[in-house]
């Protein structure tokens, strides 16, 4: 079986309003500049990750890519997006800390090819008044 954690492209400015990620930030800082990262502390822990380190990401169009350069000669195969650990969370739930990955949402759209207005899904907080 091949497990992976999940990607999530989550809007730096207004996460803290929908979630508790932005005040979970355990090492590093909630830094999601550039080609960053932030990952679960059981996430972390189990792959050896720590903050500055660098990680490759293969998105399914990265795989596709591949792919269509298997068996051709000369053909250059893409190599995956490098991105830098800003920061590392506990938010208080092992299966989430062990399988959640956050970029900012730009970094996400890049990854999957989506345009600006294109998004995979969506969280929401509910709340009682």
């Amino acid at each position: 079986m091949i497990r992976g954690p999940l990607l999530r492209g989550v809007d730096p400015v207004l996460e803290g309003r929908i979630s508790v990620l932005t005040n979970s930030i355990i090492r590093g800082s909630y830094d999601l500049s550039g080609k960053s990262l932030l990952v679960g502390c059981e996430l972390a822990k189990d792959v050896h990750l720590h903050v500055g380190d660098r990680v490759g990401i293969m998105s399914p169009n990265s795989l596709q890519r591949i792919r269509a350069t298997y068996g051709k000669t000369n053909a250059e195969a893409p190599l995956a997006d490098d991105y830098i650990v800003k920061g590392i969370f506990d938010v208080g739930f092992n299966d989430f800390n062990m399988m959640m990955v956050a970029t900012s949402l730009e970094n996400a759209q890049d990854l999957y090819r989506l345009d600006e207005s294109q998004v995979h899904g969506l969280y929401v907080r509910w709340m009682t008044l």
